[in-house]
């Protein structure tokens, strides 16, 4: 009996850490509770595209359905970078939004939206590029927005965890 399930044991414990084999491959990746990284390439301009992405490290708290994280996405090809910060929730367009890098002091910005009210736009190019420094420099980011009807919420992130994939993604063709 032990012979059976030693080796069924094993098989087992390599498939819930398969995310962390495939994470060597350059093609996708996913940890859907920590982080993800894509390398696709749009067939109409052959160009390569990367994604990467890192959750929250709580969840936000719906009214509906299951709670969900908030998540930091870096898409980027040779040419352009677009860093979001997207919330589950949808978003009052005329209020601020609140970061603050490690214990630093609290900052406060208004920032573009996508046109659901999903997600918020860090800025151009010198934006982001200060944004991706701010990244290497500090451990952790709280933001915090307002959702549409309801209080102030809240996510933190894990900035140590972005270190490997904007690497893979320098090493894809990223120009940060």
């Amino acid at each position: 009996m032990k012979r059976l399930l030693l080796p069924l044991l094993a098989a087992q414990i390599l498939i819930n850490i398969s995310p962390i084999f495939a994470s060597h491959k350059k093609g996708h990746f996913v940890d859907r509770s920590k982080q993800g990284y894509e390398v696709k390439t749009d067939p109409l301009t052959d160009l390569t595209e990367i994604g990467f992405w890192l959750y929250s490290e709580d969840k936000v708290e719906m009214k509906y359905g299951r709670d969900k994280p908030t998540y930091i996405r870096i898409d980027c090809d040779k040419k352009d970078t677009n860093i979001y910060i997207v919330t589950p929730t949808y978003n009052h367009r005329d209020y601020p939004v609140f970061i603050r890098w490690d214990k630093n002091d609290l900052k406060k910005y208004w920032k573009d939206q996508t046109s659901d009210t999903k997600a918020f736009y860090v800025g151009d190019d010198k934006d982001q590029r200060k944004f991706l420094s701010k990244v290497d420099q500090h451990d952790s980011l709280v933001f915090g927005w307002y959702p549409y009807d309801k209080a102030r919420r809240t996510s933190k992130f894990d900035l140590k965890k972005l270190t490997q994939l904007k690497e893979w993604a320098k090493e894809d063709g990223c120009k940060f």
